[in-house]
């Protein structure tokens, strides 16, 4: 009975720890479409003679370019290009709450506190170390 009961909380702690998991994962495949998306962009609008700075500083300043309606854009593009620009935006705010949600279960987990203080340390990766180190036996 004990054995059983043990193996039951095990499966109960293994869930839990995949559930934490997938927080990073989809974290992490957020961060990578949002990146791909930000590198696309000022592809496109090259291809129709619009030459802009990349990189993630510069987002805000494209949508504003893709909806100015005098900026020479074909009509057919400007939506598709909008489509982009609102899918970086959608993945920066859901980007977001997931990282609010880490830095709330760092400050909650112990673990992760006593992590936090070491440099290069921060709320995701002391987070996924308390949740995915497994705890030392003695």
């Amino acid at each position: 009975m004990v054995a059983a009961a043990a193996k039951e909380g095990d499966a109960g702690v293994a869930l839990a720890a995949q559930g934490a998991t997938a927080v990073f994962r989809v974290d992490e495949l957020l961060n990578r479409q949002r990146t791909q998306a930000i590198n696309a962009l000022p592809g496109h609008l090259t291809e129709f003679g619009l030459v802009v700075a990349r990189g993630a500083a510069n987002v805000a300043g494209l949508d504003v370019l893709i909806s100015d309606p005098e900026n020479g854009l074909p009509k057919q593009a400007v939506t598709p290009l909008q489509v982009l620009a609102d899918a970086i935006a959608s993945s920066d705010a859901e980007i977001a709450t997931l990282d609010t949600g880490i830095r709330l279960r760092a400050k909650e987990n112990e673990v992760a506190r006593r992590l936090m203080p070491i440099p290069g340390i921060g709320p995701l990766i002391a987070t996924a170390v308390a949740v995915l180190t497994p705890p030392p036996t003695c």
